[in-house]
């Protein structure tokens, strides 16, 4: 995978995901393949979005591409 930007939204589902369960920027960029910085960005984005509740269901494709 390039490192640096992600290629797909299934890699933002998995770093949604694994933020959720409370893995470190370093594990999600080392498992998801990418840059820890992208990482960062997702994580920013999750939290104005209220996604990293647990009790709330993962969010759709077209809200995270907004």
């Amino acid at each position: 995978m390039t490192r640096g930007r992600c290629k797909n939204m299934l890699e933002i589902r998995k770093v949604i995901h694994h933020l959720r369960t409370g893995h470190s920027n370093r594990r999600i960029a080392r498992e998801v393949g990418i840059d820890r910085s992208i990482v960062q960005q997702i994580k920013q984005l999750a939290l104005e979005h209220q996604w990293l509740d647990g009790s709330v269901g993962m969010p759709t494709d077209g809200e995270i591409s907004k």
